[in-house]
């Protein structure tokens, strides 16, 4: 079983909210938001930033595709969508909205519960592999910066490279910063000076 989390639902029939709620919490997760139309559902998100979205594609007001979009912008929300069809239409709309699982009504606990385990694992997965990757652009973005501080230092005092490079370092324990923020510091000054 995946761990407890934070679940918004949304149906237009409350029959199936009640039976979403009933199956989520007995799964010992939490029902944060309920909604049972689009614009309900956006609001609902904006208020309690769920941590799971399962909802169905069939909502009224504005389609589930808009539903879902103007939710992604608030914040990144891993979504179940649920549909009484099974065509390749709805699930053409259900991979448009990001889904990460599609479940055809009626839903049973069982595969419920197995949805919202794959979804919460491969979310976890993603954010991962998302803060592994802006860490890796991150490290080029300074070693980048650092190239250029020690290239304008060799040339600014006439040193070789590992020189230059050694003063960088001296430098950045001196002021007690990293050798990007001293790198950022010297190019901004660098370029404030050049204007």
């Amino acid at each position: 079983m995946s761990p407890s989390c934070r679940v918004a639902i949304a149906d237009q029939q409350p029959q199936v909210l009640s039976f979403l709620r009933h199956t989520v919490e007995g799964l010992g997760h939490d029902v944060a938001a309920e909604a049972t139309s689009g614009a309900a559902l956006v609001e609902q998100c904006r208020d309690t930033s769920p941590d799971l979205i399962i909802a169905s594609l069939e909502l009224p007001g504005e389609n589930g595709i808009e539903v879902v979009r103007v939710i992604q912008e608030l914040k990144p929300i891993p979504l179940i969508a649920m549909s009484a069809t099974c065509t390749t239409a709805t699930i053409d709309r259900a991979a448009e909205c990001g889904a990460y699982a599609y479940l055809v009504m009626p839903i049973e606990a069982s595969s419920l519960q197995a949805a919202i385990t794959l979804t919460m694992r491969r979310y976890s997965e993603l954010q991962a592999s998302r803060h592994d990757a802006d860490l890796a652009r991150q490290a080029v973005q300074d070693r980048k910066a650092i190239e250029r501080a020690k290239g304008l230092i060799m040339q600014r005092l006439g040193i070789d490279e590992p020189t230059a490079f050694r003063h960088l370092q001296t430098q950045a324990r001196r002021t007690r910063k990293t050798l990007a923020a001293l790198a950022d510091s010297l190019l901004v000054s660098e370029q404030a000076l050049s204007m």
